[in-house]
């Protein structure tokens, strides 16, 4: 006799079947009537089942294998895979059988309670979806095996800066990233991050993969779950993402007797701006002065995919007249903010020009000031009139005023239109300021009657610093004749000193008449050059030199 059977064995005789209904009577209140079975066909079905202690996990009953007796099984109504109050259970009996009959034909959930250190069969699940017929008994057994399980638990939160950390209240340390509650926990077994509702994959929904909704608190937890790799996954709603450092799905690994903990913590996107200034970093310390004026007109953006320019997508503005810029709706996460860099100009701060910032979720983040400087420098100097031509500047050598001093950027020795000029004041003094960095190329105009000193050039290159003053200084001179004169005489006592009477003065060693005298031009040592001969007294005829060449001639005697 099945359990069924006994179960009407209570109710009915054989002799009439019936079904029993309320009537209301007179008063109001109502009273049983009886109805045969033949003048109405109840739509009813039953479940029926055992739960067997699978000892060789075949999935198969076998004659050695016992019930399980006072395990519970419930009708899982609102299909949350909880064991809810109200929801129709039953406990197994001394075979391991239990029965839910006068069921409203259609689906049902049945479910087993796992008791602690059990799990279903291999293959099998801790639930089985089924549909009721009328006036039949559906059979819904659970296998189940002393498994190698384990739990997992934990909390989902709203992380609301999206930061990853759950923050708490520095006083009280009550948390105020509240607690997600009634949201939906399941374990991913087809790991396709999707919560199938056909998991058994006969092409109808009515057989969910195993879930749990979190409590006020946020919590979930599975229980008894079988060791090893698992997915445990979250039904996102739609406007909210995972926060950083976390996914929607999580691949764990349940170690027998062990809890494993999974969070999930989430967000709903805001928009996060960065902003800050562009100013004239003139001392160069990387800080903004009271005097140091603002930069407008510089491009700052989010380095998003950091190759160092502006790609499209890629947020980005220019610096107001006050220096200011703001940034909207910068993406989340560890991002590079740069500008665009002017020519000329170096950053001061931040060091290597770049920031790198954490942004939040709906923070705005200040304070992002960009320190920048020039790259120029002053060159400047004087010029003069080196009367002797030694290349320095006596007391007396005066300066050259209304000379122009030009930049040769073309370096072809003459002042073109567009190269910058100056004109030396009245003490011969020039300047050019906020040259860039650099090497560069200054030169004078030389008026005709006039060259630069031996020692000097007309056109020299010279290397710029920033904030630095480099000196160019140009000596010329006004070539005049000059004059050579001397005596060739004996020195007979090789001290090489003419030697004299000195009772009269006169020269006690004699001249040396018809020696040859030259100006070895080109430091040959021959005397092809202008030759200069001694007179009858042993004097030498003055002859005319350049001055700007003494110190390249050489008096050779012969």
């Amino acid at each position: 006799m099945n359990l069924k059977s006994q179960w009407l064995k209570n109710l009915l005789t054989k002799s009439r079947r019936s079904s029993l209904r309320r009537s209301p009577s007179r008063n109001g209140r109502r009273v049983l009537s009886a109805e045969t079975l033949e003048a109405k066909q109840l739509l009813v079905g039953d479940i029926a089942g055992t739960l067997l202690h699978d000892v060789n996990g075949n999935g198969m009953k076998d004659p050695s294998e016992e019930g399980l007796v006072g395990w519970t099984v419930f009708l899982d109504s609102n299909l949350n895979g909880s064991f809810d109050v109200g929801e129709p259970s039953t406990i197994t009996n001394a075979g391991g059988d239990y029965l839910f009959v006068e069921l409203t034909p259609g689906p049902q959930t049945v479910y087993e309670v796992l008791q602690a250190g059990w799990a279903p069969g291999t293959g099998l699940a801790d639930h089985i979806t089924l549909d009721v017929i009328d006036e039949t008994e559906v059979k819904a057994d659970f296998f189940n095996v002393i498994a190698e399980v384990g739990d997992i638990k934990g909390t989902a939160w709203r992380d609301f800066n999206g930061d990853g950390v759950r923050a708490t209240d520095p006083t009280t340390g009550a948390f105020t990233d509240t607690a997600l509650a009634g949201w939906t926990i399941y374990l991913d077994t087809n790991n396709n991050r999707t919560f199938d509702l056909d998991s058994n994959g006969d092409g109808v929904a009515n057989d969910p993969e195993q879930s749990r909704i979190t409590d006020v608190n946020g919590g979930y937890a599975f229980h008894s779950v079988p060791s090893g790799s698992q997915y445990v996954a979250e039904v996102l709603p739609t406007g909210w993402e995972a926060s950083r450092g976390f996914d929607f799905q999580v691949h764990v690994t349940v170690t027998t007797g062990a809890e494993t903990v999974v969070n999930f913590s989430n967000l709903t996107p805001e928009a996060s701006d960065v902003s800050g200034t562009v100013f004239n970093d003139l001392d160069g310390n990387g800080l903004r002065g009271p005097t140091e004026p603002a930069l407008s007109g510089w491009q700052i953006y989010v380095d998003l995919n950091e190759d160092g320019s502006v790609t499209a997508g890629e947020p980005v503005t220019t610096s107001a007249a006050d220096g200011s810029y703001t940034l909207f709706a910068v993406p989340r996460g560890i991002q590079m903010l740069n500008q665009v860099p002017e020519a000329h100009w170096r950053t001061n701060s931040p060091a290597g020009g770049t920031f790198t910032i954490d942004v939040l979720n709906g923070v705005m983040l200040t304070g992002y000031d960009f320190a920048n400087e020039e790259r120029i420098g002053t060159l400047s100097g004087t010029l003069w009139n080196d009367f002797n031509g030694d290349g320095v500047r006596a007391v007396t050598d005066v300066a050259l005023s209304d000379w122009m001093v030009f930049l040769d950027v073309n370096h072809n020795g003459t002042a073109d239109e567009t190269e910058p000029t100056r004109t030396t004041d009245v003490d011969g003094r020039y300047s050019f300021v906020g040259l860039p960095e650099g090497s560069v190329t200054v030169a004078e105009i030389v008026p005709t009657g006039w060259e630069p000193s031996p020692a000097f050039v007309a056109s020299v290159s010279a290397t710029i610093s920033t904030g630095t003053v480099t000196t160019v200084d140009f000596a010329n001179l006004q070539p005049v004749p000059s004059t050579i004169n001397g005596t060739i005489f004996n020195d007979m006592n090789a001290d090489g000193s003419r030697a004299t009477n000195p009772t009269t003065g006169a020269f006690t060693e004699p001249a040396l008449a018809g020696w040859q005298v030259f100006v070895d031009l080109n430091n040959d040592g021959t005397g092809a050059e202008s030759q200069l001969r001694r007179d009858r007294a042993g004097r030498w005829p003055s002859h005319n030199l350049r001055a700007e060449r003494l110190d390249d001639e050489r008096l050779r005697l012969r």
